[in-house]
This record gives structure tokens, C-alpha cells and sequence, in this order.
């Protein structure tokens, strides 16, 4: 049975926990969610959060910190040493994450943060154009998918998979990304795919690539190579973020629903308004 002083204790930390949270996360209060959160997992984030950017800390360190009652604090730190999260290190006389933690982001691929603020914008175009949006990023040489609405579609559509590798000039996404991706990124990815021979480099940036190139810069958007496509379609546009590339934003179609002349203003226009709206909004967050 709960007494009155813990009773003003958990009140008093829930307040505390729920005006941290709203100061870190701007995205996750435009979320719908059934239930209440639940408290006593709010609080153990919290202190996870804290503890990864401290490095060491102490009881009083992570009071400081998070405002949360020091024995709140303590039965959260038992709690995540239980489960290998966290281990208390007496040489330097505090509290420490472990590796435990990598584990944690496993199963999430691509950019937290970049899915995190797109995320509410890519499912409005979807509901806008009927079509799934996928997101693409440069990872060192390659291009990855890292995020699709495929399964919010009114259409049962057989999109690519999270994770994914795209080719750099046969597909819309990875077209968007050799485009407008910085002169650094561009030789990297070419060279992944020329296997590092010098020759080939040259050969394929000046024949393959740079015709493509100035057409994509040219129009604004990218379209799949249709030697490539039999009943179904993509066309792609850039995310920018204060003239930086950041990512390639694409729709999946079915040829024989959405005829050619038809693509750019069905779904190129709605797609660059989109891609504008997050371009404001981060230049906006900054």
C-alpha cells in the first residue's frame, strides 16, 4: 500500500519527468497514443538518457540532473543493473551504461532523427497521394532505404525493404542522392561501385553519371530507369536542409495506374511541396 509521502513523491516526479521529456522531444507530443504513458518507464528513460550523456554518474549527479527523488533514482539505477544496462563503477564512484545498451537500437535502421521529423509529413503525402513515400540516405558508399509508409497505403504496393541498397543510377532514390549528395559522397559512391579502379571512375562519371546528373539538377526530380520497371514506378525528389542534401524522398506507383503524363503534377508537385514544408521546419528548429 502506497503511503501519502510516496504517494507526493510519484506525483511529484511524474511532473518533473513529463516537463523533461517535453523539452527533449518535440515529435513525440504530435503522437496519438491509446493509453497514458506509463510513468515508472518514462522515468527509467529519463535516466538512461541522462546517464549515456554524463558518462559517470552519481546519485547526486542524476538528482541534479533529472529533479527525480534520490529514491526514485536508486530503485530505477537497481532496476536497469538487473537488466545489464547499467553497472556501478567504484573505481571512479558513480554509475556507467554498459554495451548493453547497442542493443537497443538493433533493430532500427537509418537516421532516428531525420525518420523522427519527417515521419508526420510522409504519412500526410501518403494519405495526399494515395501512394507509399520511402525515404533514402548516403551510408559512407552506398545509398539505404531507411524509411517507408508502404504499409499506411490504401494500395497493396510491394515496396522496397528497410535497409536496402540502392543503385546509383538505376533507381529514383539513389539517382536524387548522386545528384545533389556533396562532390565527396558522389566520388565514394561511385568508386564502391566501380570497385576502386581509377579507369573505370572516370569512365562511369563522365559517360553514365553526368548525363543523368545534369537532367535530374535540371528538372527537380528523379524517375526509375524504365529498362528496369515492368508494372511498377518510381519517382523520387531531395530533402535539403539549408542547401545540403540530406535525403531522397520517393513514391512507388503502379505503371498502369498513373500514366506519364500524369507524374509530375499527381505526384512530383505534391511531393516538392512536401519536401519544402520539412525543409522550413528544420531551418525552423535550428
Amino acid at each position: 500500500m502506497v503511503d501519502r509521502h510516496q504517494k507526493i513523491q510519484q506525483d511529484n516526479d511524474t511532473e518533473i519527468v513529463s516537463s523533461k521529456l517535453s523539452k527533449n522531444s518535440k515529435s513525440s507530443s504530435n503522437l496519438k497514443t491509446s493509453y497514458p504513458p506509463v510513468e515508472a518507464i518514462r522515468r527509467g528513460l529519463l535516466i538512461l538518457r541522462e546517464l549515456n550523456q554524463m558518462g559517470i554518474s552519481t546519485i547526486s549527479d542524476l538528482h541534479k540532473a533529472t529533479g527525480l527523488h534520490k529514491a526514485t533514482i536508486v530503485r530505477i539505477l537497481e532496476t536497469l543493473i538487473s537488466e545489464n544496462y547499467v553497472v556501478r563503477d567504484d573505481l571512479l564512484g558513480g554509475y556507467c551504461i554498459t554495451s548493453e545498451v547497442n542493443a537497443l537500437s538493433e533493430g532500427y535502421a537509418g537516421n532516428p532523427r531525420l525518420v523522427e521529423t519527417s515521419r508526420e509529413r510522409l504519412i500526410e503525402l501518403t494519405e495526399e497521394i494515395n501512394w507509399p513515400i520511402s525515404l533514402a540516405t548516403i551510408d559512407d558508399d552506398h545509398i539505404t532505404l531507411i524509411f517507408t509508409t508502404s504499409s499506411m497505403s490504401v494500395w497493396s504496393y510491394p515496396f522496397n525493404v528497410i535497409g536496402r541498397a540502392m543503385d546509383i543510377t538505376r533507381n529514383a532514390l539513389g539517382q536524387i542522392c548522386l545528384a545533389y549528395c556533396s562532390d565527396h559522397e558522389r566520388k565514394t559512391l561511385i568508386y564502391a561501385k566501380c570497385e576502386q579502379s581509377e579507369d573505370e571512375y572516370n569512365h562511369y562519371l563522365n559517360e553514365v553519371a553526368a548525363p543523368i546528373i545534369e537532367k535530374i539538377r535540371e528538372d527537380g526530380y528523379a524517375i526509375s530507369d524504365l529498362k528496369m520497371q515492368t508494372r511498377h514506378q518510381f519517382v523520387a525528389v531531395p530533402l535539403m536542409n539549408n542547401g545540403e542534401f540530406v535525403a531522397a524522398m520517393c513514391a512507388g506507383f503502379y505503371m498502369s495506374a498513373v500514366p506519364t503524363k500524369d507524374i509530375y503534377e499527381s505526384l512530383v508537385v505534391p511531393m516538392q511541396k512536401a519536401a519544402r514544408k520539412m525543409e522550413q521546419s528544420w531551418l525552423a528548429d535550428k
